[in-house]
């Protein structure tokens, strides 16, 4: 069974969503922190939009704030946590 994806210009897709969480994977090992200005580069996002985004992450806890530079909070570890006991629990049921 192949479940059926969303596509971009549907009216049930959220832009704004994917919009912030494309914020979150602009960070990385060689980007763990960076200004407005990066960010907005990386994600090819104008600096107003990304500031938006950045702000409300930084609001939510899921982006610190030191100066002008950005970076992941531990927050953003809960967004994986999920789907990684499912893994585990997954895993360790079958091995029984």
């Amino acid at each position: 069974m192949q479940e059926e994806i969303l596509s971009e210009d549907s009216r049930d897709f959220v832009t704004a969503l994917a919009s912030g969480l494309e914020v979150i994977q602009a960070f990385d090992h060689d980007h763990p922190r960076m200004t407005l200005s990066e960010v907005a580069t990386r994600t090819g996002m104008n600096r107003a939009k990304a500031r938006r985004f950045l702000l409300t992450l930084h609001a939510l806890g899921y982006v610190r704030k030191q100066q002008r530079y950005f970076e992941l909070a531990p927050r953003v570890l809960q967004l994986g946590y999920a789907f990684y006991r499912l893994i585990i629990i997954g895993t360790l049921s079958s091995n029984i």
